[in-house]
């Protein structure tokens, strides 16, 4: 097929280069994107879940000191 157009695999790559490498760095900037995206809604429930366990603790604070004075 490339005969046809006189064109070698290695002049068809170097003329395809400059699509190239703006797909390469568009896909890993999209994986890296989705990797922040996990990580801080993994952040997010670990806070919430921090959050949920103070409120715990207070509220077992709390009653102690009601029920203590």
């Amino acid at each position: 097929m490339l005969e046809l157009f006189n064109i070698s695999a290695m002049e068809l790559f170097i003329a395809l280069l400059p699509l190239l490498i703006p797909s390469l760095l568009l896909l890993v900037m999209t994986g890296l994107l989705i990797k922040q995206q996990r990580n801080q809604q993994r952040l997010i429930q670990q806070n919430d879940e921090i959050i949920r366990l103070l409120v715990r603790q207070d509220r077992k604070d709390n009653d102690r000191r009601i029920h203590h004075d």
